[in-house]
């Protein structure tokens, strides 16, 4: 299978028609992907979890970029606000899926030794070094107290982008998850 196909495949494969729960359930609802032989088709990625991976891979090359650019307004409470209010409004888009793969994965795969674990960590540390690295950059410019807990605010930060996926898979109406979103940049 050309990187092309594969490509259009996983970009499918991310769409909420097509996500379910990996492992030990089931990997997609197979029956809207019946132009594959199943055998084979694992046969083309190695294993069901590289597929998998292959999939996250996807999901964040598609949904994960462009977010960290909110969070380059100088103004670092400002930055915040923009990144949670556009990660809200991302959960109202009709393609993208509701909740979130990624976040689905972490819980599913969370600890184990698998290489789909593995990338979904390297994801959450990458998102959180840059929560922390703006922080840092608040307190150097004196927007911040210089005595902060970046490491603590930037951890804090993190769980609330997971939260809010969550919510957003868990509400139809996302007053929840801007509710949410409202009293933590309060704290902010």
């Amino acid at each position: 299978m050309g990187s092309r196909q594969v490509s259009r495949f996983t970009q499918q494969l991310v769409k909420p028609s097509a996500i379910r729960i990996f492992g030990t359930v089931h990997l997609l609802a197979y029956e809207q992907y019946d132009w594959y032989n199943l055998k084979a088709f694992y046969g083309r990625y190695g294993s069901k979890e590289h597929l998998y991976k292959l999939c996250l891979e996807r999901f964040v090359e598609i949904h994960g970029g462009d977010l960290s650019e909110k969070l380059k307004h100088p103004d670092f409470r400002t930055a915040v606000a923009n990144f949670f209010r556009a990660l809200v409004e991302r959960q109202r888009c009709a393609d993208v899926p509701s909740g979130c793969f990624a976040t689905f994965a972490a819980i599913e795969t969370g600890g184990s030794a698998s290489e789909a674990s593995r990338f979904v960590q390297a994801n959450l540390d990458a998102m959180r070094e840059l929560f922390q690295n703006r922080c840092l950059q608040a307190v150097a410019d004196e927007q911040l107290p210089g005595n902060t807990d970046c490491e603590a605010k930037s951890a804090m930060l993190l769980a609330m982008t997971r939260g809010v996926a969550v919510l957003g898979r868990g509400h139809s109406d996302l007053s929840v998850a801007q509710d949410a979103v409202d009293g933590m940049l309060q704290s902010v």
